[in-house]
C-alpha cells in the first residue's frame, strides 16, 4: 500500500509586532551585540553620533531576555551616517559590534568604515 504524499508544512502567519515602526532610512542595525547590553548603554554610546529617536533591543517575546542585536533610529541622516561609519568596530561590553546602513547594506560588504577597533 502507497503512502500518502506528504503535507507541506502549513507557513506561519507573521504580523507585524505591536508598535514596530520608524524610517528604514534613517536606522542603523547593530548586530553582535553582548546579551546583556541595554538599551541605556545603546543610548550611551550611540547618542554620540547625533540625536536617537528610538532604541529598539530586539528582545525574545517569551524570555524577555536580549537577541543580541538593536535598530537604532536617528532623527537626522546625518548622525545615521556618522554612527555607521564610525561605529563599525566597536566594542560594547566586550563585544565587537556589526553596525548596518539598512539602505545601503551592500556598503558594508565593501570594506567601508574604520578599520581600528575601540572599547566601550
Amino acid at each position: 500500500m502507497a503512502e500518502p504524499a506528504p503535507r507541506p508544512a502549513p507557513s506561519p502567519q507573521r504580523s507585524p509586532q505591536p508598535g514596530v515602526t520608524g524610517d528604514p532610512h534613517l536606522t542603523l542595525f547593530v548586530a553582535r551585540l553582548n546579551l546583556q547590553t541595554t538599551e541605556e548603554k545603546l543610548k550611551e554610546v550611540f547618542s554620540r553620533y547625533g540625536d536617537i529617536r528610538k532604541i529598539r533591543l530586539v528582545r525574545d517575546l517569551v524570555t524577555g531576555f536580549s537577541k543580541g542585536y538593536a535598530f537604532i533610529e536617528y532623527k537626522e541622516e546625518r548622525a545615521l551616517l556618522k554612527a555607521h561609519r564610525d561605529a563599525n568596530r566597536l566594542v560594547i561590553d566586550q563585544h565587537e559590534i556589526f553596525p548596518i546602513n539598512l539602505p545601503n547594506v551592500k556598503n558594508d560588504f565593501y570594506g567601508e568604515g574604520s578599520a581600528e577597533k575601540r572599547n566601550f
